[in-house]
């Protein structure tokens, strides 16, 4: 029967890779179906079908690709290339010749694989050589000599003048930069091109040579069904695939009558169509016989309704070997008892129920619905479908690998049982029915026999928590379970969700042999924040004119004229402040109390804009008049909180991982990566062949947690390698009491790991690894020996000091916690950090050596002697104990230990008894004189507990981390001249530490740290230090410092310059001249009581500097600095302020009043003249100012209100240079301050 326009139709699409026919392409099909009906035969139309649709497109591609890159493109390859030949694509107006030329320069240009090899075969050869080398290939010497082709002759053709030089002129217009080399190989190509639509058109377009053939076969299985047989992604081999030698048969089509169809001895496809539809023509009908003959034969079935069993049953069908079906509605065929057939597929259908005999493989893809498979040789399904579940083997099992891909499974279940190898790729999971069951069945037919791998990946939904199905898998010979979490919904969530992984179930066959489970780590849900622009607040005040004695008030700060002001000049009195300014620039009157919460910015005449300093909506700035002013005009621009953006995170819940053996027990290796609490291996079966365990990644019950639980049972091993990686919670290794684990292999390695470890049985602990771990909390009641080695580290906490006899870390650079007992126990450290500490409460019998690092010995109990060495070894070490362990071994001189460096003092000194304790350390008779950390001294109510260290060498550091007044002892400092003591205040917070006192000491020098890990928050610390013959004290570090220096009155050198803390102190030295320097902070400096000429430095930051009455200098350096001055001792003892700027600011105690106008004498004035005339000015209370000898003075009557200067009464301050011009300065009465 001949074809219909619409199969003709059909066929040409999937020839041209989905490209329906132009109007053009339709008319020509149209004739060749009247040919069709006129007597030509099926099999010729097809051809020529084929040759229509695809000589000049995909024919273009297939053998382009062939030739240079050694494959043809895939399907979908074929169609997204497709693209450049239809519509406006790049080559879409030209003829085949011209795409053929076209893509060949392009590969050999372009793509980089395609020109390396192309060039090495091709590169060194001459263009005639190239050409004969490329027609030997693509078409051939036999398919020429049999066409009467000479080939030589067709080469000189094809290189002709005249075509070389279109081929150089083409590939010099589209690669104008190109080098002469690569230019040279493009021409070649190019001549590949013209081979290529040569071997394609010849003889009408049924084609000459290998290339020519395999492709019209490739492009004749596409158009048969839309569906490439070979179909690859990674390409497909053209001639091992689709050659004469693989293939060459014929494409039959079944008609509408009873069909007796027999193959040839190639491989023939014959395709029918299946369609109830009423008036429609079937051609897979009642008593059709399909004999395939020889070949590789394949029979397609195209159904348009329901495919049923009814339809195969009613035809006889032998010697085909593939079938495939094709369904708009669903499919169900069991084409087991079509014997010869090897390969079943299943490229469409609504819902599939398939099954074959145990000799074929079955293929199901692109179906909506539901999946049932039973019995074939291997079994591959790739389904994109939502909510479908997919069933193989209920019924009859595979014999080989099952294969399946889901990647839509929003709420799909997958039940596998039988075969050998399963692979289970499922994505998009959300919940719901998503199980995933392998061995469904249970019965050991229904275990498979080979490798296991399932992955289930996690969809993401916005705002939705979802809860995934458990994953059970029973039986294989190696289980693999990889669960993911999709977080790229999390990013933009404002509400927040969390995934709760499935449990994961896994029950060993009788050869399983391994396990491995992972999981996405345990996280916790944050919600996605949308930025906020903040705002900071901004009021704009218009201002109106002042008269004497009015005033305004802006933000707590007041100015009251003392004359008529403008409107433009009263703003300006409000320009350029900062929070905390107590004056502006106005000379016009003068300023009381302080700016507080704003800042304001350049007057623009009548208008001043103020801002908040503090981000946000704030409090409205307060305005208000005084004597008959007007407060300023207020618009207000609110503020805004800022939000910045934060990103969310999709919570994860690990499920529970559950994994028991089979009664033959053949798990030997378990590897467990994010697991729930409650997991267990070997719960219900033991492992008891269980020899290596990785354990990584605890999860919990919720999302972000950690601290599940583990519980392994592997009763009768006595040997187990544990690796675990950022494990937390608790493992247990005691699952049934098994008492036969006497040795543990522990590897700490990823991430370090702290849980409760309990082994009870386990006598030997061999720790390796490149990270730590902390089973502190564990419970090992009969361990004996330890071994750390690598770089592992390990805190063993005091969980089996009664039982251990040796610790061994020589082979160990990390870190090792652990306390023994020194009767029973050696200990060899090695080079890392050991930390070992002794619950022996009598002399020790067993040596210790901590070896090289910087090592803790601690004496938990009283050790009163060794027999046996007691070393700290290389490096600097700690010797710690309590107070009263310390007191008792102080009285005799201690040699039962060496190689200790430092004492550390774990216990405040005295005790709350309610009695005054004095405790007296001698450190030279502990033998540990030049480092000591207290932990102060107790607090005793009323009673005052004294502690004493006693022979401290001098150079020697105290570290004082808690409060407690300590009296530091010097050895020989009475009669040496050159003493110095270190303290170092040591603490997480705050600290006050009391007062130390340290006689005969020359320097004192004071550090402060803070502990606290980060982020840190600065610490407010004090300190008392009673050095009567200390000369000199210096302070550094971070941390804020008030150093009070009681009974410290010979210091003439206080050095805080390398603080970046805020320094607070006053000399006590009234005799000698004191140099107080600052650091970096906003230091307080303040000279000594009386007329010693101190020099004050501030340094950086904001500092304030106070003179006493003598000649001081000061220096605020940096910053914007405040200056205090007092009473001058007379006329001529006066501070000098070295560095006066704008910003600063000078504080004369007593001040009320300012002066602007300066003070002028004629040329025959002296000193004394200026500084009388400035007070007989002055009222009391008032300042004044003038400049002598080229540097200005300011005078404050500072007494009862006199005609001359009053030594000791009033007050004068020096600033160096001329250039200071006090005629614009400001005045702020309230705190008697002039600023520029």
């Amino acid at each position: 029967m001949a074809y219909t326009l619409a199969q003709l139709t059909e066929f040409f699409t999937n020839a041209n890779a989905g490209t329906a026919p132009t109007e053009a392409q339709k008319l020509a099909l149209q004739g060749l179906l009247n040919d069709n009906q006129s007597g030509v035969s099926n099999d010729a139309t097809f051809s020529k079908v084929v040759d229509l649709a695809s000589d000049s497109t995909v024919a273009v591609s297939v053998g382009t690709y062939n030739f240079f890159l050694g494959y043809a493109p895939s399907q979908a390859g074929l169609t997204a290339l497709n693209s450049a030949y239809v519509g406006t694509g790049n080559q879409s107006g030209m003829n085949a010749e011209n795409r053929f030329i076209a893509q060949s320069i392009s590969l050999s240009m372009d793509n980089a694989a395609a020109k390396s090899s192309f060039s090495a075969s091709y590169g060194s050869l001459s263009l005639t050589e190239a050409a004969k080398a490329a027609y030997l290939i693509i078409i051939g010497q036999a398919a020429a000599t049999a066409n009467n082709i000479n080939v030589d002759a067709a080469v000189a053709y094809l290189t002709n003048a005249t075509s070389v030089a279109y081929y150089t002129a083409l590939v010099k217009a589209n690669y104008p930069n190109a080098s002469a080399a690569d230019q040279a190989l493009a021409v070649k190509a190019a001549v590949v091109g013209e081979i290529l639509f040569q071997a394609t058109s010849f003889n009408q377009g049924a084609g000459i040579g290998s290339y020519a053939q395999a492709s019209t076969n490739l492009v004749k299985d596409l158009a048969l069904d839309n569906v490439l047989t070979n179909d690859s992604t990674t390409g497909i081999d053209l001639l091992g695939k689709y050659g004469t030698t693989n293939g060459g048969g014929t494409s039959l089509v079944l008609t509408g009558g009873v069909d007796s169809i027999t193959g040839t001895s190639g491989d023939d496809t014959i395709t029918g169509l299946v369609d109830s539809t009423a008036g429609a023509t079937p051609t897979f009908t009642s008593l059709d016989t399909i004999a395939g003959g020889a070949g590789n034969d394949t029979l397609v079935i195209n159904s348009i309704t329901a495919l049923a069993q009814t339809n195969l049953d009613a035809v006889t069908v032998t010697g085909v070997e593939n079938v495939t079906l094709r369904g708009a509605a669903a499919v169900v065929a069991n084409v087991s008892g079509w014997t010869d057939v090897t390969a079943l597929n299943v490229t469409q259908a609504t819902t599939a129920t398939v099954q074959a005999s145990s000799s074929a493989s079955i293929g199901v893809s692109n179906v909506s619905g539901a999946i049932t498979v039973d019995g074939g040789k291997s079994v591959t399904v790739n389904d994109a479908s939502a909510a479908s579940d997919i069933t193989i083997g209920a019924t009859t099992r595979a014999t080989g690998d099952i294969s399946v891909t889901a990647t839509n499974a929003t709420t799909s279940s997958v039940f596998v049982d039988g075969g050998k190898n399963v692979t289970l790729s499922i994505s998009g999971t959300s919940g719901g029915a998503d199980t995933i069951e392998v061995g469904n069945g249970g019965a050991a037919a229904d275990l498979p026999t080979g490798a296991v791998s399932v992955t289930s990946a996690h969809k993401g939904v916005a705002a939705t928590d979802v809860t995934l199905n458990a994953i059970t898998v029973k039986g294989g010979t190696t289980v693999s379970v990889t669960q993911t979490a999709d977080s790229s919904a999390a990013g933009s969530d404002t509400t927040g969700a969390t995934v709760t992984q499935g449990a994961v179930n896994i029950t060993a066959g009788a050869s399983t042999t391994s396990v491995t489970v992972k999981q996405a780590a345990s996280t916790t849900e944050e919600v996605a924040v949308a930025a906020v622009t903040g705002v900071t607040e901004t009021s704009s005040l218009k201002f109106t004119g002042l008269t004497n004695g009015q005033s305004v008030t802006v933000g707590g700060l007041t100015f009251t004229a003392s004359a008529t002001m403008t409107a433009a000049e009263v703003a300006a009195a409000f320009a350029n402040l900062t929070a905390a300014d107590t004056q502006g620039g106005a000379t016009k009157g003068t300023y009381t109390n302080a700016l507080t919460g704003f800042t304001s910015g350049v007057a623009s005449g009548d208008t001043v804009v103020f801002s908040s300093t503090t981000a946000g909506p704030v409090a409205d700035i307060a305005v208000s008049a005084a004597g008959g002013g007007t407060a300023p005009t207020v618009t207000t621009t609110n503020g805004v909180t800022a939000v910045d953006a934060e990103a969310g995170v999709l919570g994860v819940i690990t499920g529970v991982v559950t994994i028991n053996d089979n009664a033959t027990a053949a798990i030997t290796t378990v590897s467990v990566d994010g697991y729930g609490d409650t997991s267990s291996i070997g719960g219900t079966t033991t492992l008891s062949k269980l020899a290596n365990l990785t354990l990584a990644n605890s999860g919990g019950a919720t999302a972000g947690a950690t601290n599940g639980s583990m519980t392994v049972d592997a009763a009768g091993v006595s040997s187990l390698n544990l690796t675990v990686n950022n494990v937390k919670g608790a493992v247990s290794l005691d699952g049934a009491a098994d008492s036969a684990l006497k040795t543990l292999n522990l590897t700490a390695t990823g991430a370090s790991s702290t849980f409760a470890l309990t082994a009870a049985a386990v006598e030997t602990l061999a720790v390796s690894g490149d990270k730590s771990a902390n089973v502190s909390t564990g419970t090992f009641t009969a361990l004996k020996t330890v071994t750390v080695t690598g770089s592992a580290g390990l805190n063993l906490g005091n969980t089996a000091s009664g039982t251990l006899t040796s610790v061994t870390t020589t082979g160990t650079t990390g870190s090792t916690t652990v306390s023994i007992d020194g009767t029973k126990a050696t200990y060899a450290g090695g080079a890392g950090t050991d930390s070992v500490t002794l619950v022996t409460g009598t002399a020790l019998t067993k040596a210790i050596d901590l070896g090289a690092g910087n090592d803790t010995l601690t004496f938990g109990a009283l050790v009163t002697g060794s027999t046996a060495a007691l070393s700290g070894g290389d490096g600097t070490d700690t010797l710690a104990m309590s107070v009263a362990h310390a007191e008792t071994l102080d009285n005799t001189k201690q040699t039962f230990y060496s190689g200790f460096e430092r004492l550390t003092l774990t216990s405040a000194a005295g005790d709350v008894d309610g009695t005054a304790d004095a405790v007296t350390l001698n450190l030279d008779n502990l033998g540990l004189t030049s480092y000591v950390t207290t932990a102060g001294v107790s607090a005793d109510g009323a009673n005052t507990d004294t502690f004493t260290l006693d022979k401290l060498a001098t150079g020697g550091t105290v570290v004082l981390t808690a409060a407690g007044s300590i009296t530091l002892n010097v050895t020989d400092a009475a009669t040496n001249t050159a003493d110095s003591v270190n303290l170092v205040l040591s603490s997480s917070g705050n600290l006050a530490v009391g007062t130390i006192t340290a006689a005969n000491v020359e320097t004192v020098n004071i550090s402060t740290v803070d502990t606290q890990s980060a982020p840190q928050t600065k610490n407010v610390d004090t300190l008392t230090l009673t050095a009567a013959d200390a000369t000199k004290v210096t302070v550094a570090g971070a941390q804020d410092l008030t150093l009070t220096l009681t009974g410290s009155t010979k210091v003439t050198a206080i050095d805080a310059s390398a603080a970046t803390g805020n320094i607070t102190v006053t000399s006590l030295n009234t005799t000698a001249a004191t140099t107080i320097t600052g650091g970096a902070g906003n230091d307080s400096l303040t000279a000594a009581t009386g007329t010693t000429a101190d020099v004050l430095i501030g340094g950086a930051g904001n500092d304030t500097l106070t003179a006493n009455s003598g000649l001081n200098t000061l220096t605020g350096g940096t910053g914007a600095d405040t200056f205090v001055i007092g009473a001058s001792s007379n006329a001529n003892s006066y501070a000098t302020i070295t560095d006066f700027t704008a910003g600063d600011v000078i504080k004369i105690t007593g001040a009320t009043t300012f002066q602007q106008a300066k003070v002028v004498l004629g040329g025959t004035a002296v000193f004394q003249d200026y500084a009388n005339e400035a007070i007989n000015q002055l009222a009391a209370g008032g300042t004044g100012w003038f400049t002598y000898a080229g540097d200005t003075y300011i005078v404050t009557d500072l007494g009862a209100n006199t005609t001359v200067f009053t030594a000791g009464q009033d007050s004068i301050v020096k600033i160096v240079g001329t250039n200071v011009d006090l005629s614009t300065a400001s005045f702020n009465s309230t705190g008697g301050t002039i600023s520029l």
